[in-house]
């Protein structure tokens, strides 16, 4: 399966329980690099600014296209290890856009899926996406970043309608129950998704981190347990770990639920290390198969 992966690269500073480290961010470098250990052949198309040569080191054999941004993101996140659902964050965020012309010679229809992961709201203009959507094939969004607005250095969430609009375009958005609640204007899952679904969305994947995730496709609901870590070593891209084993599995002929149980493994194993996913989808399968034999 070949699978193209679209949004910026960003720096992450992590401070956890008063400790910090730097490494690589961004949904392209979290569930980019997951989908390489997975076993997917995966081509990332970012946009970040100069950086030196060993800034794209920890994707290390996944071909990089670079669209040369004003400068690069930068996130810091702050976890309690006690709480890891929970985080602080902050960002510096100079213009990174993946205009339609960026994508240029690249051969879109080569690909069996695409992955979006906008960091904020202009990442990826409507015009990019709909180059995307004509190619006809599976499109993945991580919502966050279209609703994310910076004011200051604090991250806020703006502009719901806006995302309404992207809706149609796509074939499966992944969010989280806060922010599915901002996007619909609901209190309740299921009344969200149905709105969602109503202004054109098709498969709906609600996460809710320890409390595990809900998918709706248009006419069923699958509910998928979180599996308890080994250890919390880092939280950060957890969520972009789950969108790549849901994508892997998807493409491989999961159907719904089962890629649900090995997204929300996936997603187990990325918090128990710094940095993405290593394992590969055999360790998955291995450890889901403990799992319910315990």
């Amino acid at each position: 399966m070949r699978v193209a992966i679209l949004g910026p690269l960003c720096r992450d500073t992590i401070h956890i329980d008063g400790l910090a480290h730097d490494q690589l961010g961004g949904v392209t470098y979290y569930t980019g690099q997951a989908l390489k250990s997975l076993g997917a052949d995966v081509t990332i198309i970012a946009s970040f600014g100069n950086e030196p040569e060993n800034f794209l080191i920890p994707l290390e054999g996944i071909p990089v296209k670079h669209v040369l941004a004003a400068g690069t993101i930068h996130f810091t996140n702050s976890y309690n290890r006690a709480r890891p659902d929970q985080r602080e964050q902050r960002a510096i965020i100079p213009d990174n856009i993946l205009a339609p012309e960026t994508l240029g010679a690249t051969h879109l229809e080569a690909f069996d899926a695409f992955v979006l992961g906008p960091l904020f709201h202009n990442n990826l203009p409507m015009e990019t996406l709909a180059v995307i959507a004509a190619v006809e094939r599976p499109i993945l969004l991580a919502a966050q970043g279209f609703i994310r607005y910076l004011d200051g250095d604090r991250i806020v969430w703006k502009h719901p309608e806006r995302f309404l609009n992207v809706l149609p375009l796509v074939n499966t958005v992944l969010m989280d129950e806060a922010e599915l609640a901002f996007v619909s204007g609901l209190p309740d899952v299921a009344g969200g998704v149905a709105m969602l679904q109503a202004h054109g969305a098709k498969d709906v994947v609600v996460t809710a981190g320890s409390k595990g995730s809900t998918i709706f496709p248009p006419t069923e609901t699958f509910a998928i347990p979180a599996f308890r870590p080994v250890q919390v070593v880092d939280p950060t891209g957890a969520g972009d770990s789950y969108l790549a084993g849901y994508v892997f599995a998807r493409l491989r002929g999961d159907d719904p639920a089962r890629a649900g149980r090995f997204a929300a493994m996936t997603a187990t194993a990325s918090i128990e290390e710094t940095g993405a996913l290593r394992l590969s989808a055999t360790n998955i399968t291995e450890r889901l198969a403990k799992t319910y034999q315990t």
